[in-house]
């Protein structure tokens, strides 16, 4: 039986501000979000950005759905460089094409005017004979 369990990407998130400017401590310019469902917006620009990994499947075909439950209203969702789109919250999309085995990076930015906070956000894998 193949493992299609969902894929939490809620923690081990890093934050830019202003996408490139370091924050204070961090000699790198990044700050550690252990939950970006605790993450609060500070009124900066924030670039977050989590990298995760896809194991191959047993099923032959696989897709993959990204969930995003909630976000600030100027939230862009990135996928390995590539815009899915600005965020409507719920948000679901169908990412097969934008992500790979291995490693993969998700990014997400919010302008510094846009209160709001973060939902979950997942992965889904769906074998394709059940779309």
């Amino acid at each position: 039986m193949p493992n299609l369990s969902t894929i939490s990407l809620n923690d081990q998130w890093v934050s830019y501000i202003d996408h490139v400017t370091p924050v204070s401590g961090f000699v790198d310019g990044s700050a550690f979000v252990p939950s970006l469902r605790q993450w609060i917006s500070e009124g900066e620009s924030v670039r977050l950005e989590r990298k995760f990994s896809l194991e191959p499947m047993d099923e032959i075909c696989v897709s993959y759905f990204l969930h995003v439950l909630e976000a600030p209203l100027t939230a862009q969702i990135t996928i390995n460089g590539r815009v899915l789109a600005a965020y409507v919250k719920p948000f679901e999309m169908d990412v097969t094409d934008y992500v790979w085995l291995e490693d993969n990076v998700i990014a997400i930015y919010v302008s510094g005017a846009a209160p709001g906070k973060f939902g979950d956000v997942y992965l889904q894998p769906v074998p394709c004979d059940q779309l």
